[in-house]
């Protein structure tokens, strides 16, 4: 007949859920028997050939659609005759007879399988891709020596706590921290000692730092600590806790001591353009400090205020 030669599996019953008929792709792919065999029974009559579980889920969709009428479209799993699982999207709809009152439906069942594998495949692709990008966009931000936030990603988060300190009214503090005698260490121990006393400065800034505090390595041996909501008193405390972190540390080699660089100001920003300019005089200024602090022996701790 016509709908022997329809690929999709196609079914119609009446109200009382008996098959009034179905296709060969039907009896064959999904229940494995002789149409005939299928023709004037229920659902619940073929439990040889479909599990209950199906039974009770299209049983339970078959009456929903009865009571509404109209149409239906869903997905469902169903086990093939073959024992292969395969998803499946069913379309029903209800018919009449001449009063109007629907006496059965009729559904086919189109096969989403591959197409569903290929949906997978292509999320799983995407989520790959979302991940490389998030650890791409990681590695962009970090220092590929220490691990902790580079110099990119630290003016980023200067410009922000910047903008802050001009909403808030609150005073911003910034660190420069030099490893002092560095270029005589490397000379003496190798570079490859060298790159792990960069590591160790790095774990031991981000260990003695606050929560709130930002630490970034600006290069080559030099440091940087955004210090969020700190007066010039607090930022020279937390600078000499560093200085004390130092000396206690256990080196190898020979002790490490690094000099500091303190600015602390509040900001008052009339115009975003002067932001790159405030930022760079920021920096500047802790780092004019940081350079004194090399000038008079190393090893300590000035504030740029105190520069006569």
């Amino acid at each position: 007949s016509f709908q022997d030669t329809i690929p999709n599996p196609l079914f119609y019953k009446n109200s009382a859920g008996l098959y009034l008929g179905c296709n060969t792709a039907f009896a064959q792919q999904i229940m494995g028997i002789d149409q005939k065999m299928i023709i004037g029974k229920t659902l619940a009559e073929l439990d040889n050939v479909i599990s209950s579980e199906l039974i009770g889920s299209l049983q339970g969709q078959d009456l929903e659609l009865f009571q509404s009428g109209g149409s239906q479209v869903y997905e469902q799993k169903v086990t093939c005759s073959d024992g292969v699982i395969r998803d499946f999207q069913f379309s029903k709809a209800t018919f009449s007879d001449n009063d109007g009152k629907v006496v059965g439906l009729a559904g086919v069942m189109m096969d989403l399988t591959e197409i569903n594998q290929a949906r997978q495949k292509i999320q799983e692709q995407a989520d790959k891709i979302k991940k490389a990008n998030k650890r791409l966009a990681e590695l962009a931000s970090l220092d590929g020596l220490t691990g902790i936030q580079n110099r990119r990603l630290f003016q980023e988060k200067l410009n922000l706590h910047i903008r802050l300190s001009n909403r808030n009214d609150s005073i911003l503090s910034l660190l420069m921290i030099d490893v002092d005698h560095f270029k005589s260490y490397n000379d003496t121990y190798g570079h490859i000692a060298g790159d792990e006393v960069l590591k160790s400065v790095a774990a031991l800034l981000g260990k003695n730092a606050r929560s709130t505090d930002v630490v970034a390595r600006y290069g080559g041996e030099e440091f940087t600590i955004i210090l969020p909501e700190t007066s010039k008193g607090d930022a020279m405390a937390l600078a000499e806790n560093f200085k004390k972190a130092f000396a206690a540390n256990a080196w190898p080699n020979r002790l490490i001591t690094a000099s500091f660089g303190v600015a602390s100001k509040s900001f008052k920003i009339s115009k975003t353009r002067q932001l790159e300019q405030i930022l760079s005089q920021f920096i500047n200024q802790a780092d004019t400090a940081l350079y004194h602090s090399k000038e008079i022996g190393r090893n300590c701790v000035t504030h740029i205020d105190d520069i006569s």
